[in-house]
């Protein structure tokens, strides 16, 4: 077999090569050319079990990466997949399915393909070679056009075709008019094609720049989402079609239905994109895929990622080392809670904001059981006031006051360890000021949440502290709880 084997072009696809040689071979049959390449079956862009045939070349090989990186779309479809789904595919392609079982999709590892050419090419590849053969190029998703030529590329449908293992002749070749594409059409035709190259060539890793509702943040920042946290896809729709022309989505295959995907799953819509359309949106909101690339996540408030670890104990406290965030809407409330967590410490936090407005209502770090354990060793072993501590954290004085009464010091240290503070009266009217702020802030969020129900926030809060029992020496922090009980009482009666 090696003495007529065909020699591999630089830009050829690797089914071309079992192509060329099965019709050098003068095989009858196709599934004797499979056989003599070691692959049961075909797939023209992904092609299965190719350790066999690398085998079969013997010292006329080269190693497997080669042959995937250069001469199949591995590379290329492993921007738009998770890190288990390209290991898979990596195995697949190598060694075949056997009895492992795969996460790739399954539309991947079909044979229903559609592939692509110039009709220019072919008629070089036959003048200058005696035959022509299949560019990776050209096969790539969002590629459109042949960048040599200049020329949009047309379609042979592998699926209906008679003969799999075939190359194209000048025969198969159409005769009717050639179809004249406008300017701005060729424009981003060529832009896509220079593009899918580089995506081919480079793993961008797609896959992580869009998932967690990061596209839905994109809309965001470019006002396609309105008061009620629905995406205006009619503005959206209108301006891109405007941008790019219907020529362009037509000859593309954009998927119009993507837009009722936007409006019903908006912070996971990106993952019904295919590639046209991912490259569609990312060219859209972007100067180019390498500045999509170089992006940060933006929050509707205008703050830039990467994001600081607000965990005091981490080695990274306010360091900006946070490059990653989970999206999540409550549709019941109106709010959007956007989640960080660092890699350092694993500590995570929540910044919440109000769609009506964009406005942060709140940032939420989640106390872990480790992290109560350092507050409590700042005050018994490092002997720091309430105060102190207080401010070092951006938390309540009132908050660290519940964790020592629920954390007695006996409980978390040995005798020895543990710094006597002396005993001192409390100051009512410094004390009445601090539970008057904490009320006021507390109710403050609370409006923010709900928009109603004031004196039911501070009432849950005098329920969950020990504050109750000191409100009788607390004059102003009662005059202000009484107000509010008296403005619900109103309400009340007034809705009656």
């Amino acid at each position: 077999m090696n003495s007529f084997f065909p020699i591999i072009q630089e830009d050829e696809l690797l089914f071309s090569l079992f192509a060329r040689y099965h019709e050098r071979s003068l095989n009858k049959n196709e599934k004797i050319t499979l056989t003599e390449l070691g692959s049961p079956r075909i797939n023209p862009l992904l092609p299965n079990n190719i350790q066999n045939f690398i085998e079969t070349l013997g010292p006329f090989s080269q190693d497997k990466e080669y042959y995937l990186i250069h001469h199949t779309l591995f590379n290329y479809y492993c921007n738009f997949l998770p890190p288990i789904q390209s290991n898979d595919l990596l195995h697949y392609m190598i060694y075949g399915l056997k009895e492992r079982k795969s996460n790739v999709k399954p539309q991947l590892l079909s044979n229903s393909f559609t592939l692509k050419f110039c009709p220019n090419c072919v008629r070089d590849d036959i003048k200058n070679l005696g035959e022509s053969y299949w560019r990776l190029p050209h096969q790539l998703p969002t590629s459109l056009i042949c960048l040599k030529h200049d020329v949009i590329l047309e379609n042979w449908n592998y699926s209906e075709s008679k003969t799999s293992l075939k190359t194209l002749k000048i025969r198969d070749l159409s005769t009717g008019v050639f179809v004249e594409f406008s300017n701005k059409t060729r424009f981003y035709a060529r832009k896509f094609a220079k593009q899918s190259l580089k995506l081919n060539k480079e793993k961008s890793n797609l896959y992580f720049k869009f998932r967690y509702g990061k596209f839905y943040l994109v809309l965001i920042a470019n006002g396609y989402v309105n008061s009620t946290g629905q995406v205006d896809v009619l503005k959206l729709r209108s301006d891109i079609e405007k941008y790019y022309g219907n020529e362009l989505m037509k000859l593309a295959r954009f998927n119009e239905r993507i837009y009722e995907q936007i409006v019903e799953y908006p912070l996971i819509c990106n993952i019904h994109f295919t590639y046209i359309e991912t490259l569609f949106f990312i060219n859209f909101f972007f100067n180019s895929l390498s500045d999509f690339m170089k992006c940060n996540l933006t929050l509707p408030t205008g703050e830039i990622g990467p994001f600081p670890c607000l965990n005091y104990f981490c080695e990274n406290f306010n360091q900006c080392n946070i490059q990653d965030a989970k999206i999540y809407f409550d549709k019941q409330k109106r709010r959007l809670i956007i989640n960080f967590k660092c890699v350092q410490c694993n500590c995570e936090y929540d910044k919440i904001f109000r769609i009506k407005d964009w406005h942060l209502i709140e940032t939420w770090f989640y106390k872990t059981e480790e992290w109560k354990i350092n507050v409590l060793s700042l005050i018994y072993n490092k002997g720091l006031s309430i105060e102190t501590v207080s401010n070092k954290l951006h938390i309540s004085s009132i908050e660290i006051e519940e964790l020592l009464k629920e954390n007695k010091r006996e409980k978390w240290f040995e005798p020895e360890d543990l710094s006597i503070c002396s005993e001192t009266s409390i100051n009512w009217i410094k004390r009445d000021k601090q539970v008057l702020l904490y009320l006021k802030s507390i109710v403050s969020k609370g409006i923010m949440f709900e928009k109603s129900k004031v004196y039911s926030w501070i009432y849950l809060t005098l329920d969950r502290t020990s504050i109750k029992a000191e409100l009788q020496y607390l004059l102003k922090t009662n005059e202000y709880i009484e107000k509010h009980k008296l403005f619900d009482e109103y309400l009340y009666n007034k809705s009656k």
